[in-house]
């Protein structure tokens, strides 16, 4: 069974954005006013939506739920019909890729209450993005409360696992390949029990490590929480000349990355670089992606952590490539 926070207490990591929320919502309690709009920015997975709904819980709101990339011409008056019958968050997912001319459409109802020239009842929207500055600068704006979802530690997936009932024997395993993303983290788990459910009636009685590195194996997933695509990608610029500490600086751009990958410039930016990125196997420099001393150690397939060496002990000119 799936466990929905439903309370601040609840939801695991983001102590300094729930304390903040905390103080809002009493102020919001207290004062019988309407919870400001709110927009949280973070990766995908990392909770925006769950925190959204926790918000609406605490204040005791009902929560009606829009998806940017299908906002069209009769959302607003959906949004005005469901917010007719008592205090209500609204919330936008990806709200970066939301149409210009629909989100005009929410300025004057999210400024002054006000569609179609009639007062409205009031109500909080809530909305997440990965990708603030594409939003037009009118309706980030009418955003009084703005929040940056950081990225989550070991310890705190760890406790996301369990708060899921994963056992505590296998979820430092688990929490260590999740890319510190808990909706992967569960999803990973869930995968899990599925194939240990499956060897209750030949196998273990109880999960352990061996069926999870079994389920991983087939996954694809290492010990950094790197699939297929991502050991690709590492390759490719490897092997493209991109990399640290090469005799002749040879960057590739993220418009040759997605081609020599045959991925959509969206999927590269928001599923695969930033993870790569923070866990140090490329970076960014001006002039695109190479990758670092991290990377060329995976590339020469010395791919677990206990194995790590400095990028010292290779002779550089022999990697050009």
């Amino acid at each position: 069974m799936f466990f929905e926070p439903r309370s601040l207490k609840e939801f695991i990591g983001q102590e300094k954005i729930k304390e903040d929320l905390e103080i809002l919502i009493e102020h919001t309690r207290y004062t019988s006013q309407v919870f400001g709009h709110t927009i949280f920015l973070g990766q995908p997975g990392c909770g925006k939506t769950t925190l959204a709904e926790v918000v609406a819980n605490e204040l005791d709101y009902k929560i009606k739920k829009f998806f940017a990339g299908t906002f069209g011409k009769t959302s607003v008056e959906e949004i005005v019909e469901f917010i007719s019958v008592g205090r209500s968050v609204i919330f936008i997912d990806e709200l970066h890729a939301i149409n210009p001319k629909f989100s005009e459409g929410l300025l004057l109802p999210m400024e002054r209450f006000i569609f179609n020239g009639e007062p409205i009842p009031e109500f909080s929207l809530i909305a997440g993005t990965t990708e603030f500055g594409k939003v037009i600068k009118p309706l980030r704006d009418r955003f009084v409360n703005s929040y940056v979802l950081r990225n989550y530690n070991e310890d705190d997936m760890q406790k996301v696992l369990t708060q899921q009932q994963c056992p505590v024997n296998v979820a430092p395993f688990i929490a260590s390949r999740s890319r510190y993303t808990p909706r992967l983290a569960i999803k990973l788990y869930n995968r899990i029990k599925i194939e240990w459910q499956s060897l209750t009636r030949t196998g273990p009685r109880s999960l352990n490590l061996n069926v999870c590195k079994r389920v991983f194996e087939r996954l694809g997933i290492d010990e950094w929480g790197l699939n297929e695509i991502d050991r690709e990608l590492i390759k490719f610029l490897y092997n493209y000349g991109a990399f640290e500490g090469a005799r002749k600086e040879r960057p590739c751009g993220v418009e040759n990355i997605c081609v020599g990958l045959d991925l959509t410039r969206s999927d590269y930016l928001h599923l695969y670089e930033p993870y790569l990125v923070r866990a140090g196997f490329i970076r960014r420099i001006p002039k695109g992606r190479e990758v670092t001393k991290k990377g060329l150690n995976l590339v020469l397939g010395i791919e677990t952590k206990s194995e790590i060496v400095q990028i010292q002990d290779y002779n550089l000119d022999d990697l050009e490539v």
